[in-house]
């Protein structure tokens, strides 16, 4: 697709601590910058008030796994698994 102005797309990764992610959205909002997150399974149980943030103030919150386990290591029904897993955790916080 051809465009007239330049655009860029910006995607995190959230798989640990929490801390910066208000600051994060912050300055997101602040600039009127609308971003993807990839939230691992395991941190949308643990920090689930920041999922809900992310997700309520406009942002994509997606799946990086469950666990961020490597993928080439498991079966395709343990790959399955994970990603469902991954899926229910986000979607019951948003």
């Amino acid at each position: 697709m051809e465009r007239t102005q330049k655009v860029c797309a910006i995607s995190f990764d959230a798989a640990w601590g929490n801390e910066d992610t208000q600051t994060l959205i912050d300055i997101l909002e602040r600039y009127n910058v609308k971003t993807t997150f990839f939230v691992v399974g395991d941190w949308a149980e643990k920090y689930p008030e920041s999922v809900k943030a992310l997700h309520d103030t406009g942002h994509e919150v997606m799946s990086h796994s469950n666990h961020h386990d490597h993928y080439n290591s498991l079966t395709a029904q343990q790959i399955i698994d994970d990603v469902t897993a991954s899926n229910e955790r986000i979607s019951a916080v948003t």
